[in-house]
């Protein structure tokens, strides 16, 4: 299904695209130049024997996302590499050309395709490499010990593998605005999301089948809440569109796949309070009175504004003139009316 909104954090909800092509990197992949990993070791990953394996796999992705092109052929949109490595989920080892469906990927989930198209949607190779590299953190995360999975310790991983990436296979640094980008705010951020998403994908695979009305409201909607009050509470507005994406997600599987009533639908993100309907009103008369003299004072809406408040005042005066008129001579005929009768008697000679 497309995308609602465009945020910086779109990744999280095509993740699995970068997450499929990744791993069949770290097992399958071979560098042309073993050399460039034989030095990298980190105390901070899962498994110290699986350091160059990941090293390997970031720079097999990164040269990957460099290589990316987007092939348009009528209305149909492929991505590709110059390596013939097709960007429709193939990997190392030769998956199909359409992905691998069985990586909790659903028809309302994301597609495996490493091409342009998520679902429905369709966007140009820079974003392709943007959500490759925001992407990349994450998968680094998960690598990462629990007890040391800190944002800054993963952060240093992600840059020290960039380094290694540019200093032997990249030397015009292709890809530094985009892994500039990702600080402690934005990265924490994404791993959030990236995570709600994917206990998404897990519940969307384990229902989709079944189509069982009990799961219109076996889905834990705690963790989506609390970030629903994070955002009202907050300024990143690409957190609370992202959220927005989730709900679309969330509401179309629900509504068109279990067939659940309207009540189970999540409701909006926006959250609009008595303040907010104050301040508006007032701001509109106070945005109004600065206008209205200057428009008045220099343009054409002045005379034009003069014109009908004269009209307007003649036709009150003439009103006034007509209603002080018959006033009056219904006072006088009143004043006729209540007026005694005197008989007077006339002799008569």
């Amino acid at each position: 299904m497309p995308l609602e909104i465009q945020t910086i954090y779109n990744a999280a909800y095509s993740n699995c695209i970068y997450k499929h092509k990744l791993d069949s990197y770290k097992n399958d992949g071979e560098l042309e130049n073993n050399d460039s990993c034989s030095e990298f070791t980190n105390s901070n990953l899962i498994n110290q024997d699986e350091s160059q394996k990941i090293c390997k796999a970031v720079i097999l992705f990164l040269s990957h996302l460099k290589e990316y092109k987007v092939v348009t052929y009528g209305d149909t949109v492929y991505g590709n590499t110059s390596n013939g490595d097709s960007a429709h989920g193939d990997s190392a080892h030769g998956d199909s050309a359409h992905g691998d469906i069985a990586h909790g990927d659903t028809a309302y989930g994301d597609t495996a395709y490493g091409d342009t198209a998520y679902g429905d949607t369709t966007y140009g190779d820079t974003t392709y490499r943007d959500n490759g590299c925001k992407y990349l953190f994450y998968w680094l995360y998960n690598h990462v010990l629990q007890n040391r999975q800190t944002i800054e310790n993963v952060l240093n991983i992600y840059k020290d593998l960039y380094r290694i990436y540019t200093q032997n296979h990249d030397k015009f640094n292709t890809f530094d605005k985009y892994i500039n980008e990702m600080n402690e705010h934005t990265s924490y951020r994404l791993v959030k999301l990236t995570n709600l998403y994917n206990e998404l994908d897990k519940f969307f695979t384990q229902n989709e089948e079944k189509k069982e009305k009990t799961a219109c409201n076996s889905y834990s909607l705690v963790t989506y809440f609390s970030y629903v009050d994070e955002c009202q509470n907050g300024y990143d507005n690409d957190f609370c569109d992202e959220l927005k994406n989730f709900r679309k997600k969330y509401n179309s599987f629900i509504k068109n796949v279990i067939k659940c009533e309207e009540k189970y639908l999540l409701p909006p993100v926006e959250r609009i309070d008595a303040v907010d309907m104050t301040i508006i009103p007032f701001s509109f008369i106070s945005v109004t009175s600065l206008i209205l003299p200057i428009l008045y004072k220099f343009t054409a809406f002045g005379p034009w504004i003069s014109r009908l408040i004269g009209k307007k005042e003649n036709i009150l005066e003439y009103i006034n003139e007509e209603t002080h008129h018959t006033l009056n001579t219904y006072e006088i005929g009143n004043d006729n009316s209540n007026m005694p009768n005197y008989n007077i008697a006339y002799n008569s000679y």
